[in-house]
């Protein structure tokens, strides 16, 4: 199933609107850390703990593989239970993002949940590139929970020397 990519030019960036939304994340994460840090009685010398769980607890941070080809990249990126259209994908010239939020399918009716590991969580992940690609010709496919992204490198224009005849 395709997977629909949105494009940014280099002057607008990742546009505003992500910028807020990874804001307002980085700021659940903060809220976290800081009430690990209050859990663990207010004392020094845990901060960077309590960061990076506070970060496990609010992202996914899913497998992927980047492999560089003569032509092009070729990304995949394991996204179980994921739907197409649950994932956004941003690319600008040297980098993409890909965004989406795992919110847990609950029984519903009757049923009690006795035991989940299943938590909504924001997966988050930047991926850039070593050499600019064309972002009008990246494409995104979801296959059995892999994401699989194809980015074809841009090409380069070599400057040429004329020499006007006399």
């Amino acid at each position: 199933m395709n997977v629909l990519i949105r494009k940014f030019s280099p002057e607008e960036g990742l546009s505003f609107v992500l910028f807020e939304e990874i804001r307002d994340l980085f700021d659940n994460v903060q809220r976290r850390a800081f009430d690990r840090f209050l859990q663990r009685g207010a004392s020094a010398g845990g901060e960077l703990d309590d960061w990076l769980g506070a970060e496990r607890e609010v992202f996914f941070t899913p497998h992927c593989e980047l492999v560089e080809l003569p032509l092009e990249f070729r990304l995949q990126i394991a996204v179980p239970g994921l739907d197409a259209k649950e994932i956004q994908i941003g690319v600008m010239p040297e980098c993409l993002v890909i965004r989406s939020e795992a919110v847990p399918k609950s029984e519903g009716g009757d049923a009690k949940v006795l035991f989940s590991d299943f938590r909504g969580k924001q997966l988050l992940r930047r991926i850039a590139f070593p050499v600019e690609i064309d972002p009008d010709k990246v494409t995104a496919t979801l296959n059995k929970g892999l994401l699989h992204i194809i980015a074809t490198k841009a090409t380069r224009h070599e400057a040429v020397e004329i020499v006007a005849a006399e």
